[in-house]
């Protein structure tokens, strides 16, 4: 669907049929009554009906760490995390990322989520290995009530594209369900 593709890519290229599966699954301990470890696991393959796309394959592995402060109204985040990315013509994605997150809560419908990051990706094709480091950031404000959640944001990240390269993505997204 356009939706999903512009929220992969950032962009819309064309419409097109593709079967996605995915999966994810965590688990949390808590160290004491303010703070908490994770393990988190995701997994997710793309397949495009056309020829002209990559087909993917992505396994995501991420252990945050939790604390709160100020009665709970505010979580400091550090989520380290590394996701390999296997595409159907023979290359080899491995990102590392660190990053670091405030969430303040205003009220019980209005909180802020602040997440800035670094990230190492290595790219392996054949005999070709390329590297890059980038910076990546996600700062947010939602707002909930009974029938309706309402998000807008601003996010850099890199993502795999449709065709198999390795882009970095800026956008401001709002959301409302």
């Amino acid at each position: 669907t356009l939706e999903s593709e512009l929220e992969e890519t950032g962009r819309i290229v064309s419409r097109e049929d593709r079967e996605r599966n995915q999966g994810e699954t965590d688990l949390s301990f808590d160290l004491s009554e303010v703070s908490q470890i994770g393990l988190e696991y995701r997994y997710q393959s793309t397949e495009y009906d056309s020829d002209e796309r990559v087909d993917r394959v992505a396994h995501r592995f991420q252990i945050p760490y939790r604390q709160w402060f100020n009665d709970r109204l505010d979580q400091l985040t550090l989520r380290p995390s590394y996701t390999r990315t296997e595409t159907e013509d023979n290359r080899e994605i491995d990102y590392y990322k660190l990053s670091v997150g405030w969430t303040h809560v205003f009220s019980k419908t209005l909180r802020m989520r602040n997440f800035i990051g670094y990230q190492y990706t290595v790219t392996t094709s054949d005999d070709d290995q390329d590297s890059s480091r980038s910076g990546s950031a996600d700062l947010s404000i939602i707002q909930t009530g009974e029938l309706f959640s309402f998000r807008l944001g601003l996010r850099s990240n890199i993502y795999v594209d449709v065709d198999g390269s390795v882009d970095e993505v800026d956008r401001i997204y709002c959301r409302v369900k």
